[in-house]
């Protein structure tokens, strides 16, 4: 178990490195060098950067950056001639702005209102957020001029405000009537000194050009340059094909051009262009930490440092016939280095809300590879790895579906190992996993050997009790003795098996997604397990 724990610690500090910004012909980025715990500030050209090479350390901020307790850099603020260290107070979450000499211009600020360069290369800072509400900086171009907005983000609902900077740099509105007000979930995306919102299969800039973009999650949008010929955005299409990330260049009245499509197992982080035209992506995987890959402007092709490793993890897709006949996938992840006849397997599941469960770029599985474990991804109905009507199958009334799906692949896994098959969820994948174990045991038959579950939902049936509770409900029964079958405290309250398999449950501190039930939860378990 020690040395599985101290791969997980290794596998966490691998690089990592954030999307370079251009000021004055010199790139900027925060770099984690392999092995350290914080990012820092480094300088350097184009062609190290694409070598893979992060060149310089800029040694006046980092020097001043490890010499502040709790705090770590966590992005960059960057206009043509300027450039300022963002850092995040590991203690209360709170943003700081630091200037190139290391000097702290601005602290205590909140990360639902961060600060912000205007064009001119000015800090912007917000007001206060009221409750619920997430506030952004953009300009937007009024008249032909570039004027300052204020963006409120409530409910679904995105409203831009013209405003303005007073001489101490903050940021207040010059009325209430509102340039733009996006509703019914149309999303608005800022990108540079453009904006943009989603209508009709098309992203609509306020200049009035219309960039034709296919169906799909958008994840990213970046403009290059001041030009209209062409936009980047990464998208997560999700159909019957299965789940795919894309990064595509859009152009005002013409079909998209594919870029490329990332493998299962890579995530897209970082996502900026800069005054070039060049866009830069952070990609990262479990094994690797994270790389630079970019885009030439001109030719649309992409550049990546990734090269291959010790470690290679393999991802291998599969599905299975559930009992009403649907294709249900789910993904196995090893290393063929360590892989056995009888290799522990991780089955991870979530199966709500529309969330894909998928591979992430997080330390445990290269850990749980390198032990020789295989790592099992369920993609039941509930999530949305074939889409919302996935989604939907599994949602309310239909709960039920997920928890079929999960016990469907559980045994189809056991014919890739004869070792212990352990089930993990977190949320509303503990809720999955709990359910999922205790349906297995009122069926009569032994699929799990352990049960790994954080901050789940226990109590389904009272959920005034949960801070998240009207969050919650959507997902589940209305019907009251539906919604008891689904809920794992009522379903061991009325346990009469003779065992259930070991438990591990752990919450993070003051969490919205447990009440005060996880004491006679942990206690009824460990009486028959």
């Amino acid at each position: 178990m020690s040395n599985f724990l101290g791969e997980i610690r290794r596998f966490s500090r691998l690089k990592q490195w954030s999307a370079p910004v251009l000021v004055e012909g010199q790139y900027f980025h925060l770099f984690r060098p392999e092995g350290m715990f914080a990012s820092e500030l480094w300088q350097g050209q184009e062609e190290q950067l694409l070598a893979g090479d992060p060149d310089e350390p800029v040694a006046q901020v980092n020097s001043t950056l490890a010499s502040l307790p709790n705090q770590r850099a966590v992005g960059l603020l960057a206009s043509e001639h300027r450039v300022l260290i963002c850092l995040r107070n590991t203690a209360d979450e709170r943003l700081s702005v630091m200037n190139m000499a290391g000097e702290i211009i601005a602290a205590a600020l909140s990360p639902l209102a961060p600060p912000a360069l205007s064009s001119a290369g000015e800090l912007v800072l917000l007001p206060p957020p009221a409750r619920g509400e997430r506030l952004r900086y953009t300009e937007v171009c009024v008249d032909g001029t570039l004027q300052p907005c204020l963006v409120r983000m409530s409910g679904g609902e995105t409203t831009i405000i013209e405003a303005e900077v007073d001489a101490t740099g903050q940021l207040r509105a010059r009325t209430q009537e509102p340039l733009l007000v996006s509703k019914n979930g149309e999303k608005i995306w800022l990108a540079g000194e453009k904006t943009f919102r989603v209508s009709g299969g098309s992203l609509l800039d306020l200049a009035g050009f219309s960039y034709p973009v296919p169906d799909g999650k958008i994840l990213a949008v970046s403009a290059p340059c001041a030009s209209n010929s062409h936009i980047f955005i990464a998208v997560r299409q999700c159909d019957e094909t299965g789940p795919s990330t894309r990064i595509l260049a859009l152009f005002p009245g013409r079909n998209p051009q594919l870029i490329t499509e990332l493998p299962t197992g890579v995530k897209q982080r970082g996502f900026s262009a800069d005054e070039s035209g060049r866009l830069w992506l952070t990609l990262a995987e479990a094994s690797r930490g994270s790389y630079l890959a970019s885009v030439d402007s001109e030719s649309l092709e992409l550049q990546s440092q990734r090269a291959d490793t010790e470690g290679e993890i393999i991802y291998e897709q599969h599905t299975v016939r559930s009992e009403d006949g649907q294709s249900i996938p789910y993904i196995l992840a090893f290393s063929p280095e360590h892989r056995r006849d009888n290799s522990p397997l991780l089955l991870t599941v979530y199966g709500g809300f529309g969330i894909e469960n998928a591979p992430d770029a997080e330390p445990t599985l290269p850990a749980w590879a390198k032990a020789g474990g295989i790592m099992v991804f369920a993609q039941v109905r509930g999530g949305s790895e074939k889409g919302e009507a996935w989604h939907r199958a599994g949602q309310g009334a239909s709960k039920m579906r997920t928890i079929n799906d999960v016990l469907t692949v559980a045994q189809a896994v056991r014919e890739h190992s004869r070792g212990r098959l352990t089930i993990c969820g977190a949320s509303f994948g503990g809720l999955t996993a709990l359910i999922s174990a205790l349906e297995v045991d009122a069926r009569g038959c032994a699929l799990f050997d352990g049960i790994v579950v954080t901050s789940p939902l226990l109590e389904a049936l009272h959920l005034d009790r949960h801070p998240n509770g009207a969050f919650w409900g959507s997902e589940l029964p209305a019907d009251e003795a539906a919604r008891a079958d689904l809920s794992p405290l009522h379903r061991l309250r009325n346990f009469i098996g003779d065992t259930l398999p070991p438990l591990w449950l752990a919450s993070t501190g003051q969490d919205a997604r447990l009440a005060d039930d996880a004491p006679e939860f942990a206690e009824l378990w460990s009486a028959f397990g």
